[in-house]
């Protein structure tokens, strides 16, 4: 395991599993981590690969990319939680399982009750056979969300959450139309 953004100084093997946690605000993750708290992104890295899901620009969905350069966020640490006994193109097919299932195959992602976080646990158990690799605090103010505010709630914080994106969005876009000009 390395932390802290430092450079791995040692050879990961190919079927390691990793997961690459990223800040989604330091300053919330600074005041509140040392009471067990903060708010992150995450993403599973194995095969030279990391699989993430959330919102992108080409809509909701999962994303295969080179690990740690997730854009939005701020690259925190790499957690090693095991080693599959999958080759890589079991790995690949198991991601494309999960692509098109129910659960995510339909723009189901919710900032609260299917994140980025819920995501990468549910790979990890797919790539491990284990429920118990995945790193539960990376998810716990969403949990904790979940069980104590009212559903009504969770689908206004959701909605905000959406609308940021969105606004984001639509500013990168002005600024590459601004940018072309």
């Amino acid at each position: 395991m390395f932390c802290g953004g430092d450079a791995d100084t040692r050879q990961k093997a190919d079927n390691e599993v990793y997961i690459n946690v990223y800040d989604i605000s330091k300053v919330i993750n600074n005041t509140l981590g040392h009471i067990g708290l903060g708010v992150f992104h995450t993403g599973v890295e194995v095969y030279g690969e990391e699989y993430g899901f959330g919102r992108c620009t080409d809509g909701i969905g999962v994303y295969k990319l080179k690990p740690t350069t997730y854009e939005g966020h701020t690259y925190k640490e790499s957690l090693l939680v095991g080693s599959t006994n999958h080759d890589q193109s079991e790995v690949e097919s198991i991601v494309s399982e999960l692509c098109y299932s129910s659960w995510y195959g339909n723009n189901k992602y919710h900032l609260i009750n299917m994140n980025c976080n819920d995501f990468s646990e549910c790979l990890t158990r797919r790539l491990l056979h284990t429920n118990d690799a995945f790193p539960l605090w990376v998810n716990r103010p969403c949990r904790m969300a979940a069980y104590l505010l009212p559903e009504i709630v969770t689908e206004k914080v959701n909605s905000f959450d959406e609308f940021v994106f969105l606004k984001h969005v639509s500013e990168n876009a002005l600024r590459d139309i601004v940018d072309d000009s």
